[in-house]
């Protein structure tokens, strides 16, 4: 502990004068700003402001370990250069603090990530479910939509060729669509024999031709066709049975059936 000890003697009878009390003052100024007051000059606990420190006079040295609390942290200083990496583990982030807005893209990289079960109908994007996601033979019919389809018929009279007979309209989606016809007993006009003839007629889409039905049935048997119209395109569409010839249907019926697939 540095000390100071100024001694004067006096003679009986000789007066302490300004230059003696300069004097003390001096030596007393020398030890402060010369030799210093060292740690053994300062009582416990003599410090009790921070006026009593010079400004930025603490230095990282001067703090003890695990010296600075939270309560000596001001709000909203600790940045992110602050931080030391992985130093944020899991236990430090709030329930419900990682929002959207938090996540890199593509940060998300594996299926591990995913509780089983989570994803709904609407986290899907639209088209987002291709060929390539669906598992072979796990699409069941209780999966496509309600099939749309229609079925009409005629039974006697004149088939011309400028008439749509036996028409079915319908809304498609663009899938293809199946088409069936079936008749028995057609005649041509004025026939006196049981031979059906079936070679005058055609299927139209719209007014546009897609099949002629170039095939003789016999006696009663029942005359079948059926074929895929593989563009039907979207929206409102009819199908239906036109003669290319005229002909006139004696006895029995002709029907359409077409079904979206």
């Amino acid at each position: 502990m540095s000390t100071i000890t100024v001694t004067k003697t006096y003679l009986t009878g000789v007066a302490l004068t300004e230059t003696d009390l300069d004097n003390m003052k001096n030596s007393i100024e020398t030890f402060l700003n010369t030799t210093k007051i060292s740690d053994d000059n300062l009582q416990n606990a003599s410090i009790t402001a921070s006026d009593k420190l010079v400004n930025l006079s603490v230095s990282e040295g001067k703090l003890a370990a695990s010296a600075v609390t939270t309560t000596k942290i001001a709000d909203a200083n600790v940045t992110a250069v602050k931080l030391a990496s992985d130093s944020v583990i899991t236990a430090k982030i709030a329930a419900n603090a990682v929002t959207a807005g938090k996540l890199a893209d593509g940060s998300v990289d594996t299926t591990a990530r995913f509780v089983d079960g989570i994803i709904t109908s609407g986290k899907l994007a639209s088209d987002s479910v291709t060929t390539a996601k669906i598992v072979d033979a796990s699409v069941t019919q209780a999966k496509r939509s309600a099939l749309v389809h229609g079925t009409a018929s005629k039974s006697s009279g004149t088939l011309s060729t400028s008439t749509d007979y036996a028409a079915v309209t319908i809304t498609t989606s663009s899938r293809p669509v199946l088409v069936t016809v079936t008749a028995t007993v057609l005649f041509l006009s004025g026939a006196t024999t049981s031979v059906e003839v079936l070679g005058s007629l055609a299927v139209t889409r719209t007014g546009t031709v897609l099949k002629t039905i170039a095939t003789t049935c016999v006696d009663t048997i029942l005359f079948g066709i059926t074929f895929i119209d593989p563009s039907p395109g979207t929206g409102s569409v009819t199908y239906a049975i036109r003669a290319i010839t005229a002909a006139t249907v004696l006895t029995g019926t002709i029907a359409l059936t077409v079904v979206e697939l």
